[in-house]
């Protein structure tokens, strides 16, 4: 049931940023993070593994998996400044416009931002990709072995640890504990462990009652909590969300498969990819279309106009999943198939 969890953790990103819903994307990135640090450990003890041939098989498939679709997202971008302009695109996101520098092209190409804080990194073609800069850095760090056992990735949840505690000693902002590289460890790390410690966090999981999904409810209401007026409470309540997204993960990884389910999760999971590199690009479209300017959150339309784009990027990415990635799964499928599960 991942592929659903990831699709709603997108949809979660399009209404944060389409409709001004609060934090729930915020929240759900990190979400992303915690189940990334599970499924690439997962995948590099079980399918890869660390010997030089698995780990470039790793790095291939990881590339195939990012670039082709996101460089087809670019293309469309470029073709949405160029018709309506940049000061339209601008308007909408002040990231969208065109790379001119080479530094800019390169950056927008590789999706490595470089800064401490991708984020603020502009242009970017596809804004939410500052947290991608995050999730490639981290990639490289498993397949190099950062998470190869149980002592390497306590040490790497030592370390996220240390960072995050740094920023409250140097009386640093929320933003150096969510957006800056090093604050990627602490998610990461934990999703490392619930692939080590798979028996103890599987009777922690099985002692909370309800079904994984039935727990979103509580991470909206955390995200709700953290946007009060106390804004003291955006601490505490953005751990205890890294926490219950571990325990949905947890939950998610031990439930039972069936063959029509599972195949059904994949197909709403392959849309989350797409959905949450276009959907600043879909809202765009949808708010020229029928609202003739660039809208968002805010207005009076802004909801309305944010559902009608949730379900442009969901058509879109179901396009270019059966004319782009079906093409492309089939030569992860060969990587997999061949890379040598050995130390």
């Amino acid at each position: 049931m991942f592929g659903t969890y990831r699709t709603l953790l997108a949809l979660a990103v399009l209404f944060q940023h389409l409709a001004g819903v609060p934090l729930i994307g915020h929240f759900a990135v990190y979400g992303f993070f915690v189940l990334s640090g599970y499924l690439m450990t997962a995948i590099m003890h079980k399918t890869y593994g660390y010997s030089l041939q698995g780990r470039f098989a790793y790095l291939v498939n990881r590339f195939l998996r990012l670039f082709p679709t996101y460089w087809l997202i670019c293309l469309l971008t470029i073709g949405l400044i160029l018709f309506y302009g940049e000061a339209a695109t601008r308007a909408y996101h002040s990231a969208i416009f065109l790379p001119r520098e080479l530094a800019d092209i390169i950056a927008n190409a590789s999706l490595i931002f470089p800064a401490t804080s991708p984020k603020w990194v502009e242009p970017r073609l596809a804004p939410p990709t500052w947290a991608l800069t995050l999730e490639i850095v981290f990639y490289v760090l498993i397949g190099l072995g950062v998470s190869r056992s149980r002592r390497t990735t306590l040490a790497w949840l030592a370390v996220g640890a240390g960072y995050v505690g740094a920023t409250f000693a140097l009386e640093l902002g929320h933003e150096s504990r969510y957006s800056y590289i090093p604050a990627a460890s602490l998610p990461f790390s934990i999703g490392a462990l619930l692939f080590h410690y798979k028996t103890q966090t599987a009777r922690i999981a099985a002692a909370v009652p309800g079904h994984a999904l039935a727990w979103l409810p509580l991470y909206l209401l955390l995200a709700f909590l953290a946007q009060s007026n106390n804004r003291a409470l955006i601490e505490p309540v953005f751990f205890a969300n890294i926490a219950l997204h571990a325990l949905i993960i947890t939950k998610l990884r031990d439930m039972p498969r069936s063959g029509w389910l599972t195949q059904a999760d994949k197909l709403i999971g392959d849309l989350s990819y797409p959905i949450y590199l276009g959907h600043y690009q879909a809202g765009f479209i949808v708010t020229i279309v029928f609202w003739g300017s660039p809208l968002r959150e805010g207005s009076n339309a802004s909801m309305l106009a944010a559902a009608l784009a949730a379900a442009l990027a969901v058509a879109t990415a179901y396009l270019i999943n059966r004319i782009l990635d079906s093409r492309i799964e089939a030569l992860r499928r060969a990587l997999k198939r061949h890379a040598p599960v050995t130390s």
